[in-house]
């Protein structure tokens, strides 16, 4: 069998998964981010919101 067949039929590294969760967690993150900014862009009522919290 050759080396580079035997790779991808291979399972992750603990280090590799540990990696993957961490991304899948920051992918969530900026997805939900993009998706307050993208509404507060486009609507008034989340940014009256997010001021009255901050002041």
């Amino acid at each position: 069998m050759k080396h580079h067949l035997k790779l991808r039929n291979s399972t992750p590294a603990p280090a590799d998964r540990q990696y993957d969760e961490h991304h899948a967690i920051a992918d969530t993150w900026l997805r939900r981010a993009n998706d307050g900014i993208r509404q507060m862009h486009l609507n008034e009522d989340p940014r009256r919101e997010v001021a009255k919290g901050i002041t």
